[in-house]
C-alpha cells in the first residue's frame, strides 16, 4: 500500500494472496486511488459497481464480471482485466473512455462482438489485447484509421471477416489474430498487408509504414494466394501463415525480409519449387515449409544460412534429387526434417560432421 503526504491511499497491491471471500464495497471510499491490483486470489463476485465511481483510478485488475460503472473512469489510461474469470459482454461504457491507451480483456470467456467505431472513440487507444476470449463479429472497419495503435492482439477467438486496410497505420507493429475464422474462402483473404505497402508511394512506405513486426495468421482458415507486396514489409521478423488453405507458389519477394527470424508456412496447399531467394534470410533461424505440395529440388541457398539454429522442416511435400553438401554447413541446427518426399542418394558425410 502506497500513501501520499497526507495519508491517501493512491496504490493498493493485494495480488497473489490467496484471498477468499468478497471485495469491501468500501474501497469506493478510497477517492485518491490510483492502481488497485487484486488478480492472483480467489474473490468470488462480480467486480464491485464502486470501482466505477473512483474518478483517479488509472490501472485495475480485478475479478468478476465487468460492471457499466467502469465507464464512469473518465480519466483511466490503463485498464486490464486479463487471466480472470469473466464472462458476459465487455460493457459498452468501456469503449467510450476516450482517455485510455492500454486495454487488456486476454484469457477470460468474454464475448460479444466489437463496436464498429472502437478506434473512433478510443482515439488514443495503442495496444489492445483480446485473446483467449469467445469474442465474435468482425474486426472493426475504425481500425483503418487508429493512428496510434502499435499492437493489435486477439488470437483464439470465433472474430470472422476480413482484415481491414492498415495502410494508414504509422507506427503499427504487432498484429496477432491467429485461430480465428477469418478466412472467406475467396482468393483475396491476405490482401490487406498489400495496403500496407500500396498506402502511398514506396518511398514514404519505407519510412513511415513498414514498420510491422510480427504477422501471426495461422489457423485462420486463410485461402488464396500470398500476395508478392509482402516483400516489401521489411521489417517483420516474426511471419506465421501456417495450418491455413493457402494455394500458388511462395513469393520470391520473402527473400526481400532480412530481419525474418521465423517463417512459418506449414500445413498448407502451396505449390511450386522452394525459391532460392529464401537463402538471403541472413536471420532466419525457424523454418517450416511442411505439408505442403512442394516440388523441385532443395536450394542450396538455404544451406548457406548459419543463422538457422532451431529447426528446418521441409517433411511432406514433393521434393526430389538430393540434399546438397553444403548441408553440413548448419553447425548450430537444432532439428532437420526431410521426411516423406522423393529425395535420393546418399546421406551428405558433411552433415553432422
Amino acid at each position: 500500500m502506497a500513501c501520499q503526504r497526507h495519508s491517501r491511499v493512491t496504490i493498493l497491491d493485494l495480488q497473489s494472496l490467496n484471498l477468499m471471500g468478497k471485495i469491501s464495497p468500501y474501497i469506493g471510499n478510497l477517492s485518491f486511488l490510483r492502481e488497485l491490483h487484486l488478480q492472483g486470489n480467489n474473490f468470488k463476485q462480480d467486480i464491485l459497481p464502486e470501482i466505477g465511481y473512483l474518478p483517479r483510478l488509472e490501472l485495475n485488475l480485478l475479478h468478476g464480471s465487468i460492471p457499466e460503472s467502469l465507464g464512469r473512469l473518465k480519466n483511466i489510461w490503463e485498464l486490464g482485466v486479463g487471466a480472470n474469470n469473466l464472462s458476459g459482454m465487455i460493457p459498452p461504457s468501456i469503449f467510450n473512455l476516450s482517455t485510455l491507451t492500454f486495454l487488456e480483456f486476454v484469457y477470460n470467456r468474454l464475448a460479444g462482438s466489437l463496436p464498429l467505431d472502437l478506434f473512433t472513440t478510443l482515439p488514443n487507444l495503442q495496444d489492445i489485447g483480446l485473446g483467449y476470449n469467445l469474442i465474435s463479429g468482425s474486426i472493426p472497419g475504425s481500425m483503418s484509421n487508429a493512428s496510434n495503435l502499435v499492437r493489435f492482439r486477439a488470437v483464439e477467438n470465433q472474430i470472422s471477416g476480413t482484415v481491414p486496410s492498415l495502410g494508414k497505420l504509422h507506427n503499427f507493429q504487432v498484429l496477432f489474430i491467429s485461430a480465428n475464422q477469418l478466412g472467406t474462402g475467396g482468393l483475396n483473404d491476405l490482401n490487406f498487408l498489400v495496403s500496407l505497402t500500396n498506402a502511398t508511394g514506396l518511398q514514404r512506405l519505407a519510412a513511415s509504414y513498414n514498420r510491422l513486426e510480427i504477422l501471426d495468421m495461422s489457423k485462420s482458415l486463410l485461402s488464396g494466394s500470398i500476395p508478392s507486396g509482402i516483400g516489401k514489409l521489411q521489417k517483420l521478423v516474426t511471419l506465421y501463415l501456417c495450418d491455413n488453405k493457402l494455394a500458388g507458389s511462395i513469393p520470391p519477394s520473402i527473400g526481400n525480409l532480412t530481419q525474418l527470424t521465423d517463417l512459418l508456412l506449414g500445413n498448407n496447399l502451396l505449390q511450386g519449387q522452394i525459391p532460392p531467394s529464401l537463402g538471403m534470410l541472413q536471420a532466419l533461424s525457424n523454418l517450416s515449409l511442411s505439408g505442403n505440395n512442394l516440388t523441385g529440388s532443395v536450394p542450396g541457398a538455404l544451406f548457406s544460412l548459419s543463422s538457422m539454429s532451431i529447426s528446418l522442416d521441409l517433411s511432406r511435400n514433393n521434393l526430389c534429387g538430393s540434399l546438397p553438401m553444403g548441408i553440413g554447413n548448419l553447425n548450430s541446427l537444432g532439428a532437420l526434417n526431410v521426411s516423406d518426399n522423393s529425395l535420393t542418394g546418399d546421406i551428405p558425410t558433411t552433415l553432422g560432421a
